[in-house]
């Protein structure tokens, strides 16, 4: 999931399907740009489809959090894993590291 990254171009992108950092990323990016969205409409300067951004972001947000959730937690060994697409969606043996999404 490196639709929002700037590592497109990382090696790993031709073996991964989800990687725990880009889209822990994708979480943190999505929270960002709602922030964002929060100040210009308090100073009365967000575009008028604000509303459907707000849907779109926090759909994609929660979408990608749980895709992390589900497919990148290993409960046996306690640790975030990248999902490698060449062995069949199998979590790869390079560990992340165990964090908590939390709302900003």
């Amino acid at each position: 999931m490196t639709d929002w990254a700037s590592m497109d171009n990382s090696a790993r992108n031709t073996v991964l399907y989800l990687a725990i950092d880009t889209s822990s990323e994708m979480v943190l990016f999505a929270s960002h740009l709602l922030s964002m969205l929060d100040v210009l409409e308090r100073n009365g300067k967000a575009p008028e489809n604000a509303g459907s951004i707000r849907v779109e972001l926090n759909t994609e947000k929660e979408e990608t959090r749980e895709a992390i959730r589900t497919h990148l937690w290993d409960e046996e060994t306690h640790f975030f894993y990248d999902l490698n697409q060449q062995m069949e969606n199998q979590i790869s043996g390079a560990k992340g590291l165990r964090l908590r999404i939390v709302e900003t």
